[in-house]
């Protein structure tokens, strides 16, 4: 499909564009996190930026994507597009800005209308899968790792920005 205006590719790699889309979804939360901390521009540009290396080292290890696929609109395109207007992102803001005292499903209920996100929830599997691929795993996923215990164990979100400082 292709008009002056408007080009669609065709990704066959259906296992890659699922795994971009939940796997956005975690990054989306931490950019929210971040948005509710009052942070800036620069924070959400280097979380991305974890976030896409992390995207690309998940699917390539525990998946066999070829992470060429970040480059298409449901990898780059999707997570750029969810970090910065996203509805996930601003749920996450709203969480930090309760102090995690509203519970996610509250926070949907007053800010999406009841509406229900999939992205705190691909949190908390993706963070379970990596738990059950066992050795160090989490270690090498520290923005996703970090974002989890922000969610769904009380950690501070400032937390997160120890993330960032990790080499890769």
């Amino acid at each position: 499909f292709e008009t002056p205006e408007f080009h669609v590719e065709i990704v066959e790699d259906l296992i890659g564009v699922e795994l971009c889309g939940a796997l956005k979804n975690t990054v989306t939360i931490s950019c929210g996190f971040a948005d509710g901390m009052g942070l800036g521009a620069n924070v959400r540009a280097a979380i991305i930026r974890r976030g896409l290396l992390e995207i690309g080292q998940y699917m390539k290890e525990l998946a066999g994507v070829e992470d060429k696929i970040l480059f298409q609109a449901c990898g780059i395109g999707d997570l750029l597009l969810s970090c910065t207007a996203g509805r996930g992102r601003i749920l996450a803001a709203a969480f930090v800005k309760h102090e995690g005292k509203k519970s996610w499903s509250e926070l949907e209920d007053e800010i999406m209308n009841g509406m229900r996100l999939p992205d705190q929830h691909n949190v908390k599997v993706v963070y379970e899968q990596l738990q059950q691929a066992g050795g160090d795993r989490l270690q090498q996923y520290p923005l996703l790792a970090r974002t989890y215990e922000v969610a769904y164990m009380g950690a501070k979100p400032e937390t997160l920005l120890k993330a960032l400082r990790t080499e890769g």
